[in-house]
């Protein structure tokens, strides 16, 4: 599982650096038709700058009780989010410590 979550976040992390300047409105909407786990949507949002829908997706990961959030100390795609002070709300919540 840990391999698999590697691969969706490399994937996710590529395609918010695509969404910045390439992707369509539309072709976002088309990301979307599937399940995606909340953590990667999360991995885009926080990819493309966007804190907000970054830290909304992280919320609802917790909500669904992921085991990706056991990555939260350690995922360097969230690395712009660790002065948040919602993102050491969030390791609370979670049972981490930073």
């Amino acid at each position: 599982m840990s391999d698999l979550l590697s691969v969706q976040a490399e994937i996710a992390n590529e395609i918010s650096q695509k969404l910045r300047s390439e992707v369509s409105r539309e072709d976002r909407q088309k990301l979307t038709t599937s399940y995606v786990p909340p953590y990667n949507i999360a991995i885009v949002y926080a990819g493309l700058g966007d804190k907000d829908q970054a830290f909304g997706w992280l919320d609802r990961a917790f909500e669904e009780r992921t085991g990706y959030l056991s990555r939260l100390t350690t995922d360097p795609h969230l690395d712009d989010l660790r002065s948040d002070s919602r993102f050491g709300d969030l390791l609370r919540r979670v049972g981490l410590s930073q």
